[in-house]
């Protein structure tokens, strides 16, 4: 199996936690061979048009180099979003990538809109390419993912991970775990800040915020008490705090808000079932960092237990999966003879081109109206539609609207406030 990587960004030189460093010797360490592709020197990120133009160089000429997996590692959020820019512009300052911003890459690919993404070329994705993402969370926003796998070109699948993303040395060796969350409203300040000395005042404060928010039995309270117990922001222990941000223009407050993180059907109260919400409410004095004369910025705070066990992509409480697949409108044939009882004859046979009852009226409205099978079945083979396992998403982000730009989601952030 062919494999490449994409690492999103680099470590600030002051961060302790290095995740694109150990990210990409957990890759190299299991095959030396998986070609890396970082940011250029000078630029803060990598992004979407270069993963593009990269895979669709490798795919040209006469030594084409097809990949099974497409593997990006970047830092993300539960509320949709990736650090990750669209286009090659963005990549000396960075940028965050949230659901609109993909839904409307998409819709401007599709109309052919002047520089427009467009999904890599060359035969570059193909009906067996994988498309998995490495970072926090993601994985519980399923219109994310699909927004994402139809940039791509609908390849086979898109794969994210439903929690928080760890790459942490143990033993001599980089492992890739994952986290169980709480996070909370932090308020104008962030955790980062916190000394030594004032490290039970905060976890004091956290604990308080956890009470309202989390904790419906003596378990899940005793399970928080536990983990926050001795946690900082040491992200090499098996529980640690981390800071994230979401910032928001002042004009654009009363239009974004509310939003709300993903969630999916767990049975643990934690992040994965209790979403992070923000209201207009919290962007306000008192609440929020409002020092900007433009942004308004909420500081988060999440508390995470690392959970000590291989991460597999085919386990659905780790990662969900988003499977691509063409699906066409049934054959309409011969009518069938009629039955020997009499009895109704059974509808056409079409096992092999399976298709939803509402395609199929549309089908039989194109045909009434003068249309031919063989166009009609041309237009669908070409029509690529998300089939989602009903058993893993269920997603219920509150997608704001996005007045041109207005808002940034979880804006980059640096040093020992970004986790992953």
């Amino acid at each position: 199996m062919s494999e490449i990587v994409f690492l999103a960004g680099t470590d600030p030189a002051s961060s302790t936690n290095k995740y694109y460093t150990f990210a990409k010797q957990f890759f190299t360490d299991r095959d030396s061979t998986i070609p890396v592709v970082e940011p250029k020197a000078g630029q803060k990120a990598l992004s979407l048009e270069s993963v593009f133009a990269e895979l669709t160089t490798r795919a040209s000429g006469g030594s084409a180099q097809l990949f099974d997996v497409i593997s990006i590692v970047s830092h993300a959020t539960g509320l949709g979003g990736m650090d990750m820019p669209l286009h090659k512009t963005d990549e000396a300052s960075g940028g965050v990538t949230m659901r609109g911003h993909l839904g409307n890459a998409v819709l401007d690919a599709r109309a052919n809109k002047t520089g427009a993404l467009q999904p890599p070329g060359s035969g570059a994705i193909t009906a067996k390419t994988r498309i998995v993402l490495y970072g926090c969370d993601v994985g519980r926003d399923t219109r994310f993912l699909i927004s994402l796998g139809e940039l791509f070109g609908t390849p086979a699948s898109v794969a994210a991970p439903i929690r928080v993303a760890v790459f942490r040395l143990k033993d001599g060796k980089i492992q890739h775990r994952l986290a169980r969350t709480w996070s909370v409203l932090w308020g104008a300040g962030s955790i980062a800040s916190t000394t030594t000395a004032g490290w039970p005042a905060a976890r004091s404060a956290f604990t308080q915020k956890t009470d309202v928010k989390f904790i419906t039995d003596l378990t899940i309270g005793s399970t928080i008490s536990s983990v926050v117990a001795n946690a900082t922001l040491d992200s090499t222990k098996s529980a640690f705090f981390f800071g994230e941000v979401f910032s928001v223009a002042k004009s654009a407050v009363s239009a974004v808000m509310p939003v709300s993180s993903a969630v999916i059907k767990s049975g643990d109260d934690d992040d994965t079932t209790v979403p992070v919400t923000i209201s207009a409410a919290d962007m306000i004095p008192g609440n929020a960092d409002v020092s900007d004369p433009n942004w308004a910025t909420m500081n988060i705070t999440a508390l995470a237990s690392v959970i000590d066990e291989e991460v597999s992509l085919a386990d659905s409480r780790q990662y969900q999966t988003i499977s691509f697949a063409p699906q066409r409108a049934r054959a309409t044939g011969p009518a069938p003879a009629q039955t020997a009882d009499g009895a109704p004859p059974p509808p056409p046979d079409d096992t092999a081109a399976p298709g939803p009852g509402s395609l199929q009226a549309l089908a039989d409205r194109y045909l009434a109206a003068g249309g031919t099978q063989a166009d009609f079945d041309a237009f669908f083979a070409d029509v690529v539609l998300p089939d989602v396992d009903p058993s893993i998403p269920d997603a219920t982000a509150v997608d704001p609207p996005d007045p041109d730009g207005e808002y940034a989601t979880y804006a980059p952030v640096t040093g020992e406030d970004a986790l992953a």
